[in-house]
Parts: C-alpha cells; structure tokens; sequence
C-alpha cells in the first residue's frame, strides 16, 4: 500500500491536465499540411504524466490518443527501434520489443500490425497504409522509411528530448556519402507468422573506437539561426519540430561543405587522425580486418 502511494506521489509531481497537452500538441502541429506524415523522438516523462495517471500502460495509451488526436488523421510515425538484431540476425516484428523507451514497448505489444518489419531501425505506422511495411536490405537507403519521409516532406517532432536523438542524422549521412561511417553486413532473417525469411541486412556503423562518432548539436544551432526550428512549450518540456526538407537543405548543406561539422571537437579530431592511417572513406576492411 505504502509503495502504491509513493509511486502516485512520484506520478502527481510530474502531472499535467491531459487537455494543455492535447491543446500545446494541436498548437505546435496545427500549421502542418494535412498529409504530411510526422515521425515523434520522445522522452515523454520529461513532458509530463497526462492526469498523472500512475499505471504505465495507462499512461501510454493516453499518450497515444493525445498524439494522434494532435496529428488529426497526419501519418504518425512512432520509433520501436530494437538493436538486438545485431547479436541475434534475426527479427521477428510481432515479438521483439521495442528498446527506445515505454511508449514503443506499448506499441508493440498492442498494435504488432502497425509496424514495420525493418530490423533494429523500424516504426510504428498509425493513419498510414502508403508506408512500406516490408523488410528493406538498408534501413536508410532509398526504398527505407526514413527515404519515404524525406519525400513527403515529413516533420521531425522532438517532445522531451533534444535533437540528439535525431535518427534522421543517419539518412542524411547515406545520401552524402560520408566517410566517417562504413557500410557492415548483418545478414540475417526476419520471421513472420512463423516463416522465416532471409535478408542481407547492412547499414552504416561507427568505427570500434571510442569517441569516433560523437555528435554535437545535429544542426539545432543551424536552423535556429535559418529560421526552421519550431519550438513550443508542450507540458513541462519545450517542443522542437523541423521538417526533412529543410534539415537536408540547412545540416545537409553544411555537411557537404564540411563532413564533420555535426561532430564533436574531439570525435572530429579522431576522425581525421583515422583518415590518415587507413584513408578516406573508412571501410570495413580496413577497421574490421578480421571481419
């Protein structure tokens, strides 16, 4: 009994009347077309509990009607990112969890048909069947979900989190081509419905060295100073949102002039002593001669 109230205490402190919430989101999500499809990075006890409601499911369910009320028929696209294909090579989108905090867990276990069966970068779906829900060989290439965002023209949403956590970053690095990354094979399966099918799975990793890729601010500077960075307040947090066409044009530019510019000083200054002993790009080869 005293454990329930401490957790309702905990829940009370980080409360937030669901309707400022509905009413901040419908705000910040208002002046978007009314198809363009919106992908949401979260850190949602951050931005608060709506009503402080204290059984976790509860609160993700209430989250997820808050959202998809906001993106009012919008494509709404939730990470369920699960990393242990690289250990495992095989994927099974009904069953493995999502690893990138509670709301994906919730929405996969509920909702096991709205995702897509990408392994360890994959989404779900929700006011969407245009979305590919097929397993694709490179998760930021061409034929991926982040490529069919970017050709929407799709909008970034950054509720209680910064811009770190913008996995966007990793499509615009495949489309120039970067040197600092190299491109790995993790052929694998992805099981469905019990058949399992094989897929020459790959995407670009960071060299085994600690400190080689460490990102800075991701761009929040740049388009902050280009004008293309909404923020609102949403709850107890600040919002961030920005659109794919824009952070390509704005942190895509400023890579093509400098690759290294959404690293840090020291990640820059590893990266470039890694160019002078094994070349640029890095390859495979070269950093994993025993692969």
């Amino acid at each position: 009994m005293a454990d329930d109230r401490r957790r309702a205490t905990v829940w009370e402190r980080f409360c937030v009347p669901a309707r400022h919430l509905a009413a901040s989101l419908h705000q910040l999500l208002a002046p978007l077309p009314a198809a363009v499809p919106v992908l949401v990075h979260s850190d949602l006890l951050r931005v608060g509990v709506p009503d402080g409601i204290a059984d976790p499911d509860g609160q993700c369910a209430r989250w997820l009607d808050l959202l998809l009320e906001a993106a009012a028929g919008r494509p709404l696209l939730l990470p369920t990112f699960n990393y242990d294909y690289c250990r495992t090579r095989r994927f099974d989108p009904g069953a493995d969890g999502g690893q990138v905090g509670a709301l994906s867990r919730y929405c996969v276990a509920r909702f096991p048909q709205a995702r897509t069966a990408t392994p360890v970068f994959n989404f779900c779906v929700f006011n969407d069947d245009g979305f590919g829900r097929e397993p694709v060989a490179n998760p930021f290439g061409e034929a991926g979900t982040f490529a069919e965002l970017h050709r929407r023209n799709g909008a970034i949403l950054f509720l209680g989190v910064g811009m770190i956590a913008n996995t966007f970053i990793h499509y615009v690095e495949e489309r120039l081509d970067i040197g600092y990354r190299y491109d790995k094979p993790f052929p694998g399966s992805v099981v469905r419905g019990g058949i399992s099918s094989p897929l020459n799975f790959h995407f670009r990793v960071r060299p085994k060295i600690e400190g080689a890729v460490e990102y800075d601010r991701l761009g929040e500077e740049d388009l902050e100073r280009a004008g293309l960075l909404r923020r609102a307040p949403v709850g107890l947090s600040t919002a961030m949102m920005v659109r794919a066409d824009d952070y390509l044009s704005v942190v895509g530019g400023a890579m093509r002039r400098d690759e290294l510019h959404v690293l840090t000083p020291r990640a820059r200054a590893i990266t470039m002593s890694l160019y002078q002993r094994h070349g640029r790009p890095l390859t495979l080869a070269t950093m994993e001669a025993d692969a």
